[in-house]
Parts: C-alpha cells; sequence; structure tokens
C-alpha cells in the first residue's frame, strides 16, 4: 500500500505547498532545519505562499456548488 497522498502531491508540484517524506533514518542530520526552512518559506510569505495565493483565487472564481447543481436540475430536466 502506498502512503502517497495525491492532494499533497498536487499541491507540491505547482509548488503551493510541499510534501516532506519522512526520513529513512530518523535522526538525519539537518532534518529539523530543513523543516524550519520550508516551513518559514510556507508561512512568511516564500514562493509557495503566493501560488497558494493564485490559487486561492482560481478557486475562488469557480461557480458555486448551488449554482452548478441549478445547472445539473436543468439538464436532467430536459
Amino acid at each position: 500500500i502506498s502512503d502517497a497522498r495525491p492532494a499533497g502531491d498536487r499541491l507540491d508540484r505547482i509548488g503551493a505547498g510541499r510534501r516532506l517524506v519522512a526520513a529513512e533514518e530518523p535522526r538525519e542530520t539537518g532534518s529539523s532545519l530543513r523543516l524550519r526552512r520550508h516551513l518559514a518559506d510556507l508561512l512568511y510569505g516564500g514562493r509557495a505562499l503566493a501560488t497558494a495565493q493564485r490559487l486561492r483565487s482560481a478557486i475562488a472564481a469557480l461557480p458555486s456548488p448551488e449554482a452548478f447543481a441549478g445547472r445539473l436540475e436543468d439538464l436532467a430536466a430536459r
């Protein structure tokens, strides 16, 4: 069974988030520093924040579920 997280993978791929894989060795050198770097980028205006804001705007521009359901009802009535 794969532990892949499709949504996390997609966010990582477009640059709106990070999907960090657990280290093979629990005490990997520099892993806490690496984690801090990723968190700072996500929380304090790095590249990921700008991409996430664009994604949020694109999602907000989509029709609401209610509007979409209305269209489906119209199609079903035909």
